[in-house]
């Protein structure tokens, strides 16, 4: 039986004069509750009987008045796509089942094709709860699609069993959240990505069909929390952009997956988001997080419709991938197998052209990789992948290989510049770090290098790195820091000798030292600054000396072996404390050592 309430006694004839189903009116404070459909109804019809039933709540819910229309417990076979309007809650019984039995479209989405909006300004306040979607492998449409929204939940159900396609797809969205929701269930047979949660673009009509206007309005304050993908072709995220326009507060967490073929999580063109606290069983990739296509497709990146639309390129992204714990295994023909990936790039200059931007670098700075657990399995496969990735920081992860070759690498850079690495644990790999073509200026500090099967640090020929006193480096197998082909061990040196005499810093020098760096504070424990880097530039005089044979040779002779420094900068009647530290540089690399204790002068 089907219960409504209103306001009016003459509303309740109309509405059951319109409808072909018998309506028994309820009243609960004048104000219409919901609608409960039957399972005779359901049985019946289930399509036409839900459909007639959101179409009410279509004509007559609003932002204070909403609707409920409720689906009772069973199996029932759905054979159209229903139809969602603003202030609606479609709520199934947690073991009601709708099986798809149509050869094509979705099965539930919201709007119908002949509405256009703007924005999100088209349906809004909309949540459907509960039940089982099972698309049955019918056709090769997403389940569900959602664009031109704002608040949207999702919230325990299930979508399972979709063909060549997404279990759910949505765009122009705000406040859309997905909440303990499982995704399941996937057949592919031609080439189609397959994401089981597209976060979209709304783009065009081939993109994204059926739900102009075509405005390029990004998904905003998008939550997909507790949710289970398992056995899907790829898990949740975005697979293209618009230049200009970014992704935003995209929060993606505490979620699993499990036996993900392809991308467990992506993110393209994201500014100010997060993916944190997920559980990733087996993937190709775990996570990769683009601001350039990284299969170098075009195809992915698109020039704004409008002639008016922003078209600056944003590299600060702000976003960060912290505590997931990620499991690789290679499930697809990826050369990029990686527990992370990150993907900036160069814009050919036709294709910059075609997409009015003003810049060729689609750079990814500013982002946060953090105490992360990752596990790679099989000997083709990285921990990290980062790729034109600038002054962003790769704290506290632990990346191991299983298997008797181990993984590629434990964190490959390839044209990266500025980052900030320490406190990482990399193992079992075949170099626990590689540096390639033009990756300079990484700072790495304090990480744990061990059991590689080639070296702890490896930089090729065009690159460079700053290696600093702390890492440790322990059995890797072809030595621990390969410079340009020139193998090094870690420089743990420390100044020996160091003094102060008439305000004056010295030390003796140190053997294969490229030169010194002197920090100050002005508290002993704390607070040093670098204050100068003093190159090392021994002098030599010639003399003689008598050889082994007796007879006289020259020689090169070092006149003064003590090195100085004196503070042009102090200032008189202030204290100050000192640290030395050693370094030795080859060809855009450097080797630190530790730093001696500190000395006092007081000016």
């Amino acid at each position: 039986m089907k219960h409504i309430s209103y306001l009016l006694t003459a509303v309740i004839i109309l509405i059951s004069l319109c409808l072909p189903f018998e309506v028994t009116a309820t009243e609960v404070g004048g104000v219409i509750t919901r609608y409960d459909l039957t399972v005779e109804e359901m049985t019946t019809n289930a399509y036409s009987y839900t459909e007639q039933a959101l179409n009410y709540a279509k004509e007559n819910a609003t932002d204070s008045n909403p609707i409920t229309v409720t689906i009772p417990s069973g199996t029932y076979k759905l054979n159209g796509c229903l139809h969602i309007y603003s202030n609606t809650k479609l709520v199934l019984q947690p073991d009601t089942v709708l099986i798809k039995t149509s050869s094509s479209g979705n099965m539930l989405k919201a709007g119908i094709q002949t509405e256009s909006n703007y924005g999100y300004d088209g349906y809004k306040n909309i949540t459907v709860s509960g039940g089982v979607w099972d698309e049955n492998f019918k056709g090769e449409s997403c389940g569900m699609r959602f664009a031109h929204c704002s608040n949207v939940t999702l919230q325990n159900l299930t979508i399972k069993n979709n063909k060549n396609s997404h279990h759910l797809e949505f765009a122009a969205a705000n406040n859309f959240k997905i909440l303990n929701c499982t995704f399941t269930g996937y057949k592919r047979s031609n080439s189609a990505d397959g994401m089981a949660v597209q976060i979209d673009n709304i783009h065009n009509t081939s993109h994204f069909p059926s739900y102009a206007y075509y405005d390029d309005t990004p998904c905003k304050n998008v939550t997909v929390k507790g949710c289970k993908f398992i056995d899907v072709y790829s898990g949740v995220g975005s697979y293209s952009g618009v230049a200009g326009s970014y992704f935003s507060n995209i929060v993606i967490e505490n979620n699993y997956f499990e036996k993900v073929r392809d991308k467990a999580i992506a993110l393209f063109n994201a500014t100010k988001s997060y993916i944190r606290y997920n559980k990733i069983k087996y993937a190709t990739i775990g996570i990769i997080f683009e601001y350039y296509p990284s299969d170098g497709s075009y195809n992915r990146l698109f020039a704004p419709n409008s002639s008016t639309a922003s078209r600056t390129v944003k590299s600060n992204t702000k976003c960060t991938i912290s505590d997931n714990s990620i499991t690789v295994y290679k499930y697809v023909g990826r050369s990029n197998s990686s527990g992370i990936a990150v993907y900036g790039g160069v814009l050919s200059d036709s294709k910059k052209k075609s997409l009015g931007v003003s810049t060729n670098n689609l750079l990814v700075k500013e982002l946060l990789i953090n105490n992360n657990k990752i596990k790679v399995s099989g000997s083709t496969s990285s921990g990290l992948w980062l790729q034109y990735m600038y002054n962003s920081n790769v704290l506290n992860n632990s990346v191991s290989a299983s298997g008797s070759t181990g993984g590629y690498n434990g964190v490959l850079m390839y044209h990266s510049r500025g980052n900030y690495v320490k406190s990482n644990r990399i193992s079992k790999f075949n170099n626990s770090v590689m540096l390639k073509s033009y990756s300079k200026k990484n700072d790495f500090y304090s990480n744990k290098f061990k059991n590689a099967s080639g070296f702890g640090v490896s930089v090729d020929n065009t690159s460079g790195a700053y290696i600093n006193y702390g890492n440790s480096f322990k059995k890797n197998a072809a030595g621990k820091v390969n410079l340009r082909g020139n193998v090094y061990g870690s420089f743990a040196a420390q100044l020996k000798r160091l003094r102060v005499e008439d305000k004056q810093l010295k030390w003796f020098r140190y053997k294969d030292a490229s030169g010194y760096v002197v920090y100050r504070s002005t508290k002993k424990k704390s607070g040093y600054k670098k204050l100068k880097t003093v190159k090392e530039k021994p002098k030599f005089k010639t003399v003689k000396v008598k050889n082994d044979k007796g007879e006289e040779e020259e020689i090169q002779k070092e006149i003064k072996k003590d090195r100085s420094f004196t503070d042009k900068t102090a200032k008189k009647g202030k204290k100050y404390y000192y640290k030395i530290m050693v370094y030795r540089k080859y060809k855009g690399s450097f080797i630190y050592g530790s730093t001696s204790k500190p000395f006092k002068i007081k000016y």
